[in-house]
């Protein structure tokens, strides 16, 4: 290593950073990977995963996990009685059906998905049929899925 270099690697790893900006870091990655595994349980876990991961959505209280959800309603295989009562306590909307939460969602642009949706939506689609990446393969490479078994 040229010894030039030191010094500067040196203050960007103490002094680059505020105090708990590391910490942050961490929980905001943490967060993430529970949101992510969340949403890979509603709509491929087993009926006991997804209700753990809709009890955990819910008591997030952030509305970054409905796109996902309302995905969800579309193409989980179980009941959509426990997705449609999250969905309601985290939004305060009553709706009963997918069509009903697409509109919903239509209307409320300013709620964001949270990062784990492209992934989320890539997997549905590629169960669907593979060509169906095709036309969405550069906006949903990057996504944060790639850690979780059957997430590649």
């Amino acid at each position: 290593m040229n010894n030039r270099l030191l010094p500067l690697l040196l203050f960007l790893l103490f002094f680059a950073n505020p105090p708990g900006a590391a910490a942050a870091h961490a929980a905001h990655a943490l967060d993430t990977d529970l949101v992510t595994q969340a949403a890979h349980d509603v709509m491929f876990g087993d009926g006991e995963q997804a209700k753990a991961a809709l009890a955990f959505m819910a008591k997030r209280g952030q509305r970054d996990v409905v796109a996902g959800l309302i995905l969800s309603l579309r193409y989980n295989r179980r009941s959509d009685k426990p997705i449609l009562e999250t969905l309601k306590a985290l939004t305060g909307h009553d709706a009963h059906t997918w069509h009903l939460w697409m509109l919903w969602q239509e209307a409320h642009g300013d709620v964001r998905p949270h990062a784990s949706y492209g992934g989320l939506l890539r997997l549905i689609l590629q169960r669907l049929g593979r060509g169906f990446t095709v036309f969405f393969r550069d906006c949903l490479t990057s996504t944060p899925l790639g850690h979780i078994e059957g997430f590649s």
